[in-house]
Protein backbone atom coordinates (compact mmCIF):
# COMPACT_ATOMS: atom_id res chain seq x y z
CA UNK A 1 0.00 0.00 0.00
CA UNK A 2 1.33 3.61 -0.69
CA UNK A 3 -1.05 5.01 2.18
CA UNK A 4 -1.80 4.94 5.59
CA UNK A 5 -3.01 6.27 8.23
CA UNK A 6 -0.26 8.25 11.33
CA UNK A 7 -1.38 9.41 14.61
CA UNK A 8 1.26 11.87 15.65
CA UNK A 9 0.65 12.33 18.95
CA UNK A 10 1.14 8.37 19.63
CA UNK A 11 4.14 8.24 17.60
CA UNK A 12 5.98 11.69 19.20
CA UNK A 13 4.79 9.44 22.53
CA UNK A 14 6.38 6.17 20.95
CA UNK A 15 9.57 7.48 19.29
CA UNK A 16 10.59 10.15 22.35
CA UNK A 17 13.15 8.64 23.89
CA UNK A 18 14.86 8.10 19.99
CA UNK A 19 17.70 10.35 18.39
CA UNK A 20 16.26 12.39 15.63
CA UNK A 21 19.00 9.82 13.68
CA UNK A 22 17.48 6.89 14.73
CA UNK A 23 13.53 8.23 14.21
CA UNK A 24 14.39 8.72 10.84
CA UNK A 25 15.50 4.93 10.49
CA UNK A 26 12.90 3.62 12.46
CA UNK A 27 10.06 5.96 10.21
CA UNK A 28 11.81 4.48 7.10
CA UNK A 29 11.51 1.27 8.26
CA UNK A 30 8.04 1.44 9.15
CA UNK A 31 7.30 3.18 5.65
CA UNK A 32 8.80 0.37 3.89
CA UNK A 33 7.04 -2.27 5.71
CA UNK A 34 3.67 -0.68 4.97
CA UNK A 35 4.58 -0.37 1.07
CA UNK A 36 5.55 -4.09 0.83
CA UNK A 37 3.16 -5.47 2.87
CA UNK A 38 5.78 -7.55 4.37
CA UNK A 39 9.06 -7.57 6.22
CA UNK A 40 12.32 -5.90 5.48
CA UNK A 41 15.71 -8.37 4.58
CA UNK A 42 18.21 -6.98 7.35
CA UNK A 43 20.56 -6.70 4.66
CA UNK A 44 23.23 -4.11 5.84
CA UNK A 45 23.56 -2.76 1.71
CA UNK A 46 20.10 -2.80 1.59
CA UNK A 47 19.67 -0.89 5.11
CA UNK A 48 22.77 1.76 3.92
CA UNK A 49 20.52 2.64 0.93
CA UNK A 50 17.25 2.49 2.94
CA UNK A 51 18.57 5.00 5.20
CA UNK A 52 21.04 7.02 2.64
CA UNK A 53 23.82 6.53 5.05
CA UNK A 54 26.37 4.97 2.73
CA UNK A 55 28.57 3.28 5.25
CA UNK A 56 27.61 -0.67 6.37
CA UNK A 57 29.05 0.09 9.76
CA UNK A 58 26.66 2.88 10.21
CA UNK A 59 23.86 0.53 8.99
CA UNK A 60 24.60 -1.59 11.66
CA UNK A 61 25.27 0.81 14.45
CA UNK A 62 21.31 2.32 14.06
CA UNK A 63 20.32 -1.42 13.31
CA UNK A 64 21.60 -2.62 16.70
CA UNK A 65 20.23 0.86 18.31
CA UNK A 66 16.67 0.13 17.13
CA UNK A 67 16.42 -3.61 18.62
CA UNK A 68 17.94 -2.42 21.91
CA UNK A 69 15.78 0.27 21.73
CA UNK A 70 12.85 -2.10 21.40
CA UNK A 71 11.35 -0.80 18.39
CA UNK A 72 12.52 -3.47 15.74
CA UNK A 73 13.38 -7.31 15.68
CA UNK A 74 15.15 -9.40 13.68
CA UNK A 75 14.14 -12.97 13.28
CA UNK A 76 15.27 -15.36 10.25
CA UNK A 77 16.88 -12.29 8.26
CA UNK A 78 14.02 -9.88 8.49
CA UNK A 79 13.21 -7.02 10.03
CA UNK A 80 9.69 -6.85 12.00
CA UNK A 81 7.43 -4.12 13.76
CA UNK A 82 4.64 -5.85 15.22
CA UNK A 83 2.57 -2.88 15.10
CA UNK A 84 3.44 -1.87 11.06
CA UNK A 85 2.90 -5.75 10.11
CA UNK A 86 -0.20 -5.61 11.81
CA UNK A 87 -1.61 -2.59 10.31
CA UNK A 88 -0.80 -4.31 6.59
CA UNK A 89 -2.26 -7.23 7.49
CA UNK A 90 -5.86 -5.34 8.29
CA UNK A 91 -5.53 -4.14 5.06
CA UNK A 92 -4.98 -6.68 3.45
CA UNK A 93 -8.02 -9.04 4.96
CA UNK A 94 -10.17 -5.74 3.96
CA UNK A 95 -9.11 -6.05 0.65
CA UNK A 96 -9.87 -9.74 0.30
CA UNK A 97 -12.92 -9.29 2.83
CA UNK A 98 -14.10 -7.08 0.12
CA UNK A 99 -13.35 -9.24 -2.75
CA UNK A 100 -15.76 -12.00 -1.53
CA UNK A 101 -18.08 -10.01 -0.66
CA UNK A 102 -18.42 -8.83 -4.16
CA UNK A 103 -18.39 -12.55 -5.51
CA UNK A 104 -20.79 -13.61 -2.89
CA UNK A 105 -23.35 -10.52 -3.69
CA UNK A 106 -22.83 -12.17 -7.64
CA UNK A 107 -23.63 -15.49 -6.67
CA UNK A 108 -26.72 -14.31 -4.29
CA UNK A 109 -27.92 -11.82 -7.27
CA UNK A 110 -27.90 -14.84 -9.43
CA UNK A 111 -29.91 -17.90 -7.42
CA UNK A 112 -32.45 -15.03 -6.64
CA UNK A 113 -32.97 -14.44 -10.74
CA UNK A 114 -32.78 -18.19 -11.84
CA UNK A 115 -35.25 -18.32 -8.29
CA UNK A 116 -37.98 -16.42 -9.78
CA UNK A 117 -37.84 -17.81 -12.92
CA UNK A 118 -38.24 -21.54 -11.34
CA UNK A 119 -41.72 -19.81 -9.67
CA UNK A 120 -42.80 -19.00 -13.08
CA UNK A 121 -42.89 -15.33 -11.79
CA UNK A 122 -42.34 -14.52 -15.48
CA UNK A 123 -43.45 -10.43 -14.85
CA UNK A 124 -40.92 -10.29 -11.98
CA UNK A 125 -38.60 -12.47 -13.62
CA UNK A 126 -38.64 -10.23 -16.85
CA UNK A 127 -38.43 -6.93 -14.98
CA UNK A 128 -35.86 -8.03 -13.04
CA UNK A 129 -34.04 -9.35 -15.85
CA UNK A 130 -34.44 -6.17 -18.03
CA UNK A 131 -33.49 -3.82 -14.78
CA UNK A 132 -30.33 -5.88 -14.64
CA UNK A 133 -29.44 -5.59 -18.11
CA UNK A 134 -30.45 -2.23 -18.28
CA UNK A 135 -27.59 -1.91 -14.88
CA UNK A 136 -25.28 -3.96 -17.13
CA UNK A 137 -25.48 -1.66 -19.78
CA UNK A 138 -24.40 0.94 -18.10
CA UNK A 139 -22.02 -0.09 -15.65
CA UNK A 140 -20.19 -1.51 -19.04
CA UNK A 141 -20.63 2.06 -20.67
CA UNK A 142 -19.40 3.44 -17.49
CA UNK A 143 -15.92 0.98 -17.58
CA UNK A 144 -15.49 1.39 -20.92
CA UNK A 145 -15.46 5.19 -20.26
CA UNK A 146 -13.19 4.93 -17.27
CA UNK A 147 -10.73 2.59 -19.33
CA UNK A 148 -10.81 5.06 -22.39
CA UNK A 149 -10.12 7.85 -19.95
CA UNK A 150 -7.10 5.70 -18.24
CA UNK A 151 -5.59 4.88 -21.33
CA UNK A 152 -5.69 8.72 -22.56
CA UNK A 153 -4.51 9.97 -19.15
CA UNK A 154 -1.63 7.58 -19.56
CA UNK A 155 -1.12 8.54 -23.14
CA UNK A 156 -1.27 12.15 -21.70
CA UNK A 157 1.33 11.06 -18.99
CA UNK A 158 3.45 9.56 -21.47
CA UNK A 159 3.51 12.18 -24.23
CA UNK A 160 4.14 14.83 -20.85
CA UNK A 161 6.88 12.38 -19.36
CA UNK A 162 10.32 14.70 -19.14
CA UNK A 163 13.29 12.86 -20.38
CA UNK A 164 14.22 11.84 -16.76
CA UNK A 165 11.10 9.52 -16.52
CA UNK A 166 11.72 8.55 -20.12
CA UNK A 167 15.05 6.97 -18.80
CA UNK A 168 13.87 5.95 -15.83
CA UNK A 169 10.88 4.11 -16.92
CA UNK A 170 13.36 2.40 -19.91
CA UNK A 171 15.57 0.90 -17.41
CA UNK A 172 12.96 -0.75 -15.85
CA UNK A 173 11.62 1.41 -12.50
CA UNK A 174 8.98 3.26 -11.30
CA UNK A 175 8.65 6.99 -12.94
CA UNK A 176 9.64 8.15 -10.09
CA UNK A 177 12.64 6.29 -9.82
CA UNK A 178 12.41 5.38 -6.53
CA UNK A 179 13.56 1.80 -5.94
CA UNK A 180 12.88 -0.66 -2.67
CA UNK A 181 15.70 -0.38 -1.46
CA UNK A 182 15.58 3.66 -1.20
CA UNK A 183 17.74 5.08 -3.58
CA UNK A 184 16.49 7.26 -6.56
CA UNK A 185 17.35 6.54 -10.14
CA UNK A 186 17.91 9.44 -12.29
CA UNK A 187 19.69 11.30 -9.72
CA UNK A 188 21.40 15.06 -10.19
CA UNK A 189 24.83 12.94 -11.25
CA UNK A 190 22.87 10.42 -13.32
CA UNK A 191 21.27 13.17 -15.61
CA UNK A 192 24.99 14.91 -15.98
CA UNK A 193 25.79 11.30 -17.53
CA UNK A 194 22.51 11.74 -19.56
CA UNK A 195 23.70 15.08 -20.84
CA UNK A 196 26.77 14.02 -21.41
CA UNK A 197 25.54 11.27 -23.90
CA UNK A 198 23.57 13.80 -25.73
CA UNK A 199 26.40 16.04 -25.82
CA UNK A 200 27.48 12.72 -28.28
CA UNK A 201 27.73 13.18 -32.01
CA UNK A 202 24.38 11.79 -33.48
CA UNK A 203 22.69 11.26 -30.45
CA UNK A 204 19.13 12.38 -29.63
CA UNK A 205 16.42 11.85 -26.79
CA UNK A 206 14.58 9.14 -28.67
CA UNK A 207 17.34 7.21 -29.63
CA UNK A 208 18.83 7.17 -26.34
CA UNK A 209 15.48 6.00 -24.39
CA UNK A 210 15.33 3.51 -26.74
CA UNK A 211 18.85 1.92 -26.37
CA UNK A 212 18.50 2.08 -22.37
CA UNK A 213 15.35 -0.05 -22.87
CA UNK A 214 17.24 -2.69 -25.31
CA UNK A 215 20.24 -2.96 -23.02
CA UNK A 216 18.04 -3.10 -19.82
CA UNK A 217 15.69 -5.80 -21.71
CA UNK A 218 18.55 -8.05 -21.75
CA UNK A 219 19.37 -7.76 -17.81
CA UNK A 220 18.09 -10.00 -14.98
CA UNK A 221 17.22 -6.81 -12.99
CA UNK A 222 17.39 -3.20 -14.12
CA UNK A 223 20.61 -1.50 -13.41
CA UNK A 224 20.95 1.17 -10.22
CA UNK A 225 22.78 4.07 -12.30
CA UNK A 226 22.78 5.69 -15.62
CA UNK A 227 26.81 5.23 -16.05
CA UNK A 228 26.24 1.38 -16.48
CA UNK A 229 24.88 2.39 -20.23
CA UNK A 230 27.99 5.02 -20.81
CA UNK A 231 29.57 2.04 -22.70
CA UNK A 232 26.70 1.58 -24.89
CA UNK A 233 26.18 4.92 -25.75
CA UNK A 234 29.76 5.47 -26.71
CA UNK A 235 29.27 2.58 -29.36
CA UNK A 236 25.84 3.81 -30.61
CA UNK A 237 27.03 7.15 -31.20
CA UNK A 238 30.30 5.83 -33.28
CA UNK A 239 28.30 3.46 -35.41
CA UNK A 240 25.50 6.30 -36.11
CA UNK A 241 28.53 8.09 -37.27
CA UNK A 242 30.72 5.70 -39.38
CA UNK A 243 31.29 6.63 -42.27
CA UNK A 244 30.29 4.14 -44.98
CA UNK A 245 32.11 1.10 -46.33
CA UNK A 246 33.57 1.82 -49.32
CA UNK A 247 33.69 -1.13 -51.77
CA UNK A 248 37.21 -2.23 -52.26
CA UNK A 249 39.03 -3.35 -55.35
CA UNK A 250 38.58 -6.83 -55.48
CA UNK A 251 42.02 -8.58 -55.46
CA UNK A 252 43.67 -9.08 -58.49
CA UNK A 253 43.43 -12.76 -59.47
CA UNK A 254 47.53 -13.97 -60.29
CA UNK A 255 46.47 -14.98 -63.71
CA UNK A 256 44.98 -12.04 -64.91
CA UNK A 257 48.32 -9.77 -64.16
CA UNK A 258 50.62 -9.60 -67.74
CA UNK A 259 52.71 -12.45 -68.44
CA UNK A 260 56.48 -11.42 -68.07
CA UNK A 261 58.86 -11.37 -70.83
CA UNK A 262 61.46 -14.13 -70.95
CA UNK A 263 64.93 -12.83 -70.77
CA UNK A 264 66.92 -14.23 -74.12
CA UNK A 265 69.39 -16.59 -73.34
CA UNK A 266 73.44 -15.74 -73.51
CA UNK A 267 76.29 -17.29 -74.78
CA UNK A 268 79.26 -16.51 -73.93
CA UNK A 269 80.98 -16.83 -77.03
CA UNK A 270 78.60 -13.93 -78.24
CA UNK A 271 81.03 -11.38 -76.57
CA UNK A 272 84.49 -10.48 -76.55
CA UNK A 273 86.96 -9.57 -73.76
CA UNK A 274 85.64 -6.42 -73.06
CA UNK A 275 82.13 -8.03 -72.86
CA UNK A 276 81.02 -5.79 -76.53
CA UNK A 277 79.10 -8.23 -78.91
CA UNK A 278 80.19 -9.50 -81.78
CA UNK A 279 77.31 -11.68 -82.73
CA UNK A 280 74.08 -10.01 -83.32
CA UNK A 281 71.05 -11.49 -82.25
Amino acid sequence: MDFYKLNILSWNQGTDDLTLEQEAAYLRIVNAIMLYERPVRANLRVLGGLWRCGSERKAKRLLNELVDAGKITVEDGYIYNPRALEEASKVLATRMERASSGREGGLQSGKSRSNALKNNNHGEALASTQTNQRESKRESKRETQTENQNHQDDDDRAAESTFRERLVMAMGHHRSGVMPSGRLAGSQADMAEANRWLALPGMTEDIIVEEVRNVAARLPAPPMSFRYFTNAMAQLSSALCAPPLSQSAAPSNRLDRPPIAKRPRTNPDDFDENGNRIRPI
